[in-house]
């Protein structure tokens, strides 16, 4: 039995893994190919805009996957009315949090236009969390490895996007926000119709339940308080006018963030074992998290010291209006080595 927990968990981190190198290569394509058709201030734009989106998209898609998760595999509730609920939840919410966020990068994002803030908006607060709201039922109903080749369909749609976008000389934030939007949308709805013909239900919005809420905002506070210690710089810079300083900034602080992806796998592939409890063994869950913790606070110190080497590749990559974000990234590794030590 423990050498099959074993195996489970190698297949799934090597999903979990496929999936954030995935997501790695698209955010790599568009931070790149971005930056070079925006040069630094417009891709200060773009990443300010992404600084409202993270503390706030919590609620519409990781929250909703993470209540499912908990209700459907620890308490044991219906997975088709679970899911339904919290489909109302994400749509309800990324509706709200879509006329929050125009509202607040209308006031300090000058550089984007209104409609691609929109456009980009409501692909993260509403077409996006379909696909994930879609995923998370899958993995709760079967497994994570299910529900990652339907996380992969979406991030490689953004791929194709992002290339043939710019391989057309069209690659602008708005365009981008567009075509994502429609994209995304309509993976979403498919997403949805399969998975509800796989487990034999409408996989349509249903009356939420407020306990489901109640869990959802427990997961996402905490997220959103990282994701706001995060991107919080971000808008000061850019709400404070320092265009220019601010995409330099966020490129180096991308750069440094792709190194956490070997961390932020092992979290999504381990989440469910910490649903799971042996009853009367105390402190299991501190062991097996001082054991992941100690995985990742060796790898940060050993990606720090990598990082400094290859910082100067960075102007290589972006330009040479990015040469700037060169120190700002060995101070930001800094940072990051410091705290995973």
């Amino acid at each position: 039995l423990h050498r099959v927990r074993i195996s489970g968990l190698v297949s799934e981190s090597i999903w979990g893994l496929v999936v954030e190198l995935t997501t790695l290569t698209g955010t790599l394509l568009s931070f790149i190919m971005l930056g070079r058709s925006l040069g630094a201030a417009g891709y200060g734009g773009y990443a300010s805009l992404y600084a409202i989106v993270g503390p706030l998209v919590t609620l519409a898609a990781s929250g909703s996957v993470l209540a499912i998760l908990q209700h459907v595999v620890r308490d044991g509730e219906p997975l088709a009315s679970t899911a339904r609920s919290c489909l109302s939840l994400s749509l309800g919410l990324g509706v709200l949090l879509t006329l929050i966020g125009t509202v607040a990068g209308t006031a300090i994002v000058d550089s984007v236009e209104l409609v691609a803030i929109v456009a980009i908006l409501a692909t993260e607060f509403l077409a996006v969390p379909l696909v994930q709201v879609a995923a998370g039922t899958v993995q709760a109903g079967t497994g994570f490895i299910p529900a990652s080749r339907i996380r992969l369909v979406l991030l490689s749609a953004r791929i194709v996007v992002i290339v043939g976008l710019f391989v057309a000389g069209a690659l602008t934030v708005t365009t981008l926000g567009v075509t994502m939007f429609s994209v995304a949308t309509v993976l979403g709805l498919l997403s949805l119709r399969s998975v509800g013909r796989r487990y034999d239900f409408a996989f349509v919005p249903g009356s939420f339940q407020l306990r489901h809420l109640k869990t959802n905002v427990l997961y996402s506070t905490g997220s959103s308080a990282s994701s706001l210690n995060s991107d919080g710089d971000k808008l000061v810079l850019a709400a404070s006018g320092y265009a220019v300083e601010t995409g330099q900034y966020a490129a180096a602080y991308r750069i440094v963030s792709f190194g956490l992806i070997p961390v932020t796998s092992l979290m999504q592939v381990s989440h469910n074992r910490f649903l799971v409890h042996i009853e009367g063994l105390r402190g299991q869950h501190l062991r097996r998290s001082l054991k992941f913790g100690l995985l990742a606070g060796i790898y940060g110190v050993v990606f720090g010291v990598l990082l400094y080497v290859a910082a100067p590749l960075l102007s290589l990559l972006m330009g040479e209006e990015f040469e700037g974000s060169v120190v700002m990234e060995g101070l930001v590794a800094e940072l990051l080595e410091g705290a995973r030590a």
